[in-house]
């Protein structure tokens, strides 16, 4: 109860709007099994990747256009990587960190 001649007063310390992501933020979306699948950069531009059933990256489009493609040799290793024209080979000797590129 105030007292005689006050008025109580709210303060608005304790409020705090929704928060909102910054406009420069980057967005990312993850398929059911946690790979990435699409980023929106603070641009607009739209990165999205095509995953195969295997669950591996085999294609990058940026705007709707595709960019780059990948070919495994098994489950871990890109044998080459296709971006416009150019084709890139890997080669390994054990593991699945490549030794070389081939351009």
């Amino acid at each position: 109860m105030p007292l005689p001649g006050h008025s109580p007063t709210r303060t608005t310390a304790a409020y705090r709007p929704p928060q909102r992501p910054p406009s420069d933020a980057t967005n990312y979306v993850y398929d059911e099994s946690g790979a990435l699948k699409q980023m929106t950069l603070p641009s607009g531009t739209v990165i999205a990747y095509i995953i195969d059933g295997r669950g591996r990256r085999i294609g990058k489009r940026v705007i709707g256009t595709l960019t780059k493609q990948w070919i495994y040799d098994g489950q871990l290793r890109i044998a080459a990587e296709l971006t416009g024209t150019t084709l890139n080979r890997f080669v390994y000797r054990a593991g699945t960190t490549p030794e070389m590129m081939l351009q």
